[in-house]
Formats: structure tokens, sequence, C-alpha cells
């Protein structure tokens, strides 16, 4: 979280997260202990590591900028204009009720586009349609992402790829095994299937890993 300018392309958004990272020590600490507690991470000795839920989370959430540190440098930087007088602090307040109004906006997200498939994960090319599966359309230009029809021996129907491929995550569980499962793409495009999210779930998993107390 202290390094997370590096992720950020904008020099100026960098400049504003290279002093603080995201949030402050304490501040910091308090995150990664509310994740922990709603089971969104768990630790493995010194790492934390996503559970599905996490990544359920993760896949759910569909505007890029509430996943990306570009936000906090913006608003990192606008904070710092208001320390120079430089921006009134309503002006700052009124700009984030306005983007969180286009959040929650009745279908805000919305259905899948029925025009095209989506986007490729990889590149941003439109996706088209093959005979046997769905590639990027930069194929040319050297992108060679390709995903295929199924899951585990189960078929996957045009809408669902195309949910897939717009929004990351399929809205419905499918059967794999006979076992509910969710659908999600990795960062690289990939389909993963998760069991479905479960907090008690989640923490009889975590307690065994935790090292015991000293008495």
């Amino acid at each position: 979280m202290e390094a997370a300018g590096k992720f950020v392309e904008d020099d100026t958004l960098r400049e504003a997260l290279k002093e603080r990272g995201i949030g402050t020590p304490a501040t910091r600490a308090a995150i990664i202990e509310t994740l922990l507690r709603r089971n969104y991470i768990r630790r493995e000795k010194k790492q934390l590591h996503c559970t599905d839920m996490g990544r359920c989370l993760i896949a759910l959430i569909q505007d890029p900028l509430l996943k990306s540190p570009e936000m906090t440098g913006e608003w990192e930087e606008k904070l710092k204009q208001i320390e120079r007088s430089q921006l009134e602090p309503h002006d700052f307040m009124a700009s984030i009720a306005d983007y969180i109004r286009t959040l929650i906006q009745p279908n805000a997200g919305g259905q899948a586009n029925s025009t095209h498939w989506g986007s490729c994960p990889l590149c941003g090319s439109e996706v088209i349609k093959g005979k046997r599966a769905y590639g990027c359309s930069g194929w040319q230009d050297g992108c060679a992402y390709v995903l295929e029809p199924e899951c585990k021996g189960v078929a996957l129907s045009p809408k669902q790829v195309q949910l897939l491929l717009h929004h990351h995550i399929l809205p419905q569980p499918i059967r794999i095994n006979d076992e509910p499962r969710m659908l999600i793409l990795s960062t690289l495009g990939m389909p993963m299937d998760l069991r479905l999210p479960s907090a008690d779930r989640q923490k009889k998993v975590a307690a065994p890993e935790r090292p015991a107390g000293k008495k």
C-alpha cells in the first residue's frame, strides 16, 4: 500500500501517492484488519492472500476506478490543493457526490451490451466470435487472447460468455462436478471457478493456518 504509486501512470497522481501511499500507517493497519475480519483476505505466515470471497468482490465491482490507485492519487492531489487554498473543500465534496450518483443511479452497470461481445482483457480491443472460440480482434497486431466457451467440461452459452467479458463475473453460479460455483475472469481473462463465498467456511479454513499463541 505504501508503494501504490508505482502502479499509477499519471506523473502528478504518482507524485501525490509517493509521499503517503494509500492511507497512513494507522489507517492501513485498520484497513487490513477489516479485510481479514470480513474474510476478503487471509494471513499465511508473513503474507496476505486473497480469498474466494475477496475475488468475487473484486469481480463484482464494475467501475474500474474503484479498484485502482488512480482515484486515491487524484483525491490526494485535490486534498493538497485544498491545503494550498487552490481548491474549495465544498467543490471537492461536490465532485465526490456526483461520482457516487453515477454509481448508484438506476441500472448503473446495466446489462451486457448486446451490440458487441466485449473488450479483450489483455489489450482492450474488441472480442470477436470464431468458429469454436472467442478471440481478440487485434490478433494481427500480436494479441493472442482466446476464450474457450467452456469451463471444466461445462459449456457456456453465448450470453454467459458475453456477461463474462463485460462484467468479469456471472451473476448466477454454474454447476461443476455437481457443486454450484461462481465463475469469474482472472486478470489475464481466463475463467476461474470459485466456491460460493461463505464467511463461516472462510473462518474454518483460516483458523488452522493461524499460529497457536503462547500460554
